[in-house]
């Protein structure tokens, strides 16, 4: 079997469409299942992307299974119910399929921690629901700010994660500059006054790690920023 030499993607090349095989009535708890998972597999097959036969069919099966634990309606819910992005949980079980891609075809994938500065201030001056809208807001800023397969998720309180595939630390860098652009726009045009802003650290995966050595690296890059934002 012939190992995949390199990943490369065309220019803009960042809008696929999957049909799923699963029947079921779709859930807006899980609306990211076709949208982030199986559009990813999509870019790894049909992007300018040199990977084999068999990668293609491991991909497909991948998409298969994690599709059906997604519909799994005894499965212990996944979703955050504020602003109905992944929890912890779900974000865990969203990475996990992908880090083991990574790990066989060596493209790159990196995580982002992301904190409310000033949150904490903020909510308890002007009460739990304007804190709360201003999680959802960002949080639908956010979603529109990324690509379709990246994986949004609320950890808690005003602790998010941002998980990215295909995508390295400078990669990484330029979306999350067009991420707090548009939070900044959200704050001015929403929040005047309010010193809120997203801080946030850049963590590429080194494929050595498990995964909940991944999520503290992040956490570690994102403590650093905040001390020296403070």
């Amino acid at each position: 079997m012939s190992e995949v030499k390199e990943i490369t993607f065309e220019k803009n090349n960042t809008s696929f469409q999957v049909k799923h095989k699963d029947r079921g009535k779709k859930s807006s708890n899980i609306y990211w299942r076709d949208q982030m998972y199986e559009n990813s597999l999509r870019a790894l097959t049909r992007a300018n992307i040199k990977i084999n036969q068999e990668a293609r069919e491991n991909l497909k099966q991948v998409s298969v299974e994690y599709g059906k634990i997604m519909a799994n309606k005894e499965m212990i819910s996944i979703t955050d119910s504020l602003t109905g992005v992944l929890n912890r949980e779900g974000f865990k079980e969203g990475l996990r399929p992908i880090m083991k891609l990574s790990e066989r075809y060596g493209f790159a994938i990196t995580m982002v921690g992301l904190d409310a500065y000033n949150f904490k201030k903020f909510n308890d001056q002007n009460g739990h629901p304007e804190g709360d809208r201003f999680l959802i807001r960002m949080t639908q800023t956010v979603k529109n700010s990324i690509r379709k397969f990246d994986i949004f998720s609320r950890f808690g309180g005003d602790e998010f994660n941002l998980f990215l595939p295909l995508a390295d630390s400078n990669k990484a860098g330029i979306v999350m500059k067009k991420v707090t652009a548009n939070i900044g726009k959200l704050v001015e045009n929403e929040f005047a006054g309010s010193g809120l802003r997203m801080d946030y650290g850049i963590y590429q995966w080194n494929r050595k790690e498990n995964i909940e050595s991944f999520i503290k690296k992040c956490d570690q890059k994102l403590y650093e920023v905040k001390g020296q934002n403070e």
